[in-house]
């Protein structure tokens, strides 16, 4: 039996399936915000300004994400962005 406990502990860029699987739900989520985002009526401005806040957050997931895949570069982001 494979040590799962072990796998789950290891920070995600050192694991590339689990980037993988991250990358896809992040892309998935975005495409449906954007697309709800298109068919919101334009009156419903607290909707549409909610829609971009997370549509900016999924974004934001996703540059992080590629960061992350860059695991050199990881240690310097991460001291150097804010949290």
């Amino acid at each position: 039996m494979k040590n799962t406990a072990s796998v789950l502990h290891r920070p995600v860029y050192q694991d590339p399936k689990r980037l993988e699987r991250y990358d896809t739900l992040i892309l998935a989520e975005l495409t449906f915000l954007q697309q709800e985002f298109q068919f919101c009526n334009d009156a419903d401005t607290i909707t549409r300004s909610n829609l971009t806040q997370a549509i900016h957050s999924f974004e934001d997931a996703l540059r992080c994400l590629k960061t992350v895949e860059n695991a050199p570069g990881y240690p310097f982001c991460r001291d150097r962005l804010s949290h």
